[in-house]
């Protein structure tokens, strides 16, 4: 149950960050959306003409696509993917990444644990760079669940395919740990800014 709503709250965060930069984004961004033929009253118009202006303001909306993990996963004592979300946007703009769920720590020995987390555009990257956390979890002897959340932003300058990854790191290697429930989403925000 409290598994459930700790998820459930991350769930809502998560929602209202997206929204936040969503209603955030200048009200003129559609501006610079072209459209490709214009018609006239009474003018012949085919379907291949219409159906670009249909793809041009399409390529203009948000996209959304999330995976789970639909089980649990061991977090290395090596830096590691856990997770990965392949979206393919049709234009520039911006994606959104969260990931969130819950960390399960068995401590056998007293001790603390740091873990590295990170979304990036490359597998396994837990380096010190701009959107890196780091998760300090001391403890004594038995089991915990600690939730977390992470979001980062990227840039696209073209329509692409891209694959971004949740990587983490157990850095000191005490204690077994384990992602469990854990959701990785991608928002794509078009630019149409000139």
């Amino acid at each position: 149950m409290k598994q459930a709503i700790e998820k459930e709250w991350v769930t809502l965060c998560m929602t209202c960050i997206v929204f936040f930069v969503v209603l955030t984004i200048p009200r003129d961004v559609n501006a610079g959306v072209t459209i490709p033929n214009s018609f006239t009253p009474g003018a012949t118009i085919s379907s291949s003409q219409m159906n670009q202006n249909f793809t041009a303001v399409a390529n203009q909306m948000p996209g959304v696509k999330s995976v789970e993990t639909g089980g649990q996963i061991v977090v290395p004592t090596t830096s590691g993917t856990m997770l990965s979300i392949t979206v393919t946007v049709p234009g520039a703009g911006y994606v959104v990444v969260t990931a969130s769920g819950s960390i399960d720590c068995i401590f056998s020995v007293a001790g603390a644990m740091l873990v590295r987390v990170k979304v990036s555009q490359i597998a396994s990257d837990t380096s010190e760079t701009p959107g890196i956390q780091f998760l300090r979890f001391p403890a004594s002897v038995g089991s915990y669940v600690f939730p977390f959340s992470t979001t980062k932003l990227f840039s696209v300058t073209s329509a692409s395919t891209v694959t971004y990854y949740l990587n983490m790191w157990n850095q000191l290697g005490v204690g077994a740990l384990q992602l469990d429930d854990t959701t990785l989403t991608a928002v794509f925000i078009p630019n149409a800014l000139p």
